[in-house]
């Protein structure tokens, strides 16, 4: 991890309802500053960040599993082939209601240090239209394994940066939003 991150333990980690909690962290009323790893079977590690440490308690967070025919999918739309030991990283741009709601046709980059990394960004909105579901989602690829810097922009305003790790053959995913 990086940056101070926490890893949120997920036991039992045989759970298929996606629920989680945990008390191994004592934070003493301080926003957590972690993530979450989600793991199952026959699909690569997910790695999900907040937009900003956790100050309460959320519900209804989703993690996207994806499996080896769902990167092929994805190679294929972008035309890319994924190098092994390199990571994805997936983006949710959203704005700050509650619930959030994504915005699409923006411009993701990912950075390790000053230098970009990673495949061009394929706009999963633009390349699946009829999926309202999927506007704002943003797929980096063969994104090299540390820990990276997540930058967007739209129309002319910049968001908040996200600092992730990238994993080999695994996705992290990030919210980015505009403030917090």
């Amino acid at each position: 991890n990086s940056g101070g991150d926490q890893l949120l333990d997920t036991r039992p980690a045989t759970t298929t309802t996606g629920a989680f909690t945990t008390s191994l962290i004592a934070t003493n009323g301080t926003a957590l500053n972690g993530y979450l790893k989600g793991t199952k079977a026959n699909y690569w590690p997910t790695y999900l960040y907040p937009s900003s440490p956790l100050a309460q308690n959320l519900t209804g967070v989703p993690v996207i599993m994806i499996n080896d025919a769902n990167v092929d999918f994805a190679e294929l739309l972008a035309h890319v082939d994924h190098l092994p030991g390199n990571g994805i990283i997936g983006v949710a741009l959203t704005d700050c209601a509650q619930p959030p709601a994504q915005i699409p046709n923006a411009t993701i980059e990912v950075y390790s240090g000053t230098t970009r990394v990673g495949d061009a960004t394929i706009d999963i909105g633009n390349v699946l239209q009829s999926v309202p579901d999927v506007q704002g989602l943003y797929l980096v690829t063969n994104v090299p394994p540390g820990p990276v810097t997540v930058k967007a922009t739209y129309y002319g305003h910049t968001f908040l940066e996200n600092d992730v790790v990238s994993y080999a053959d695994s996705l992290t995913t990030a919210q980015i939003k505009p403030g917090y």
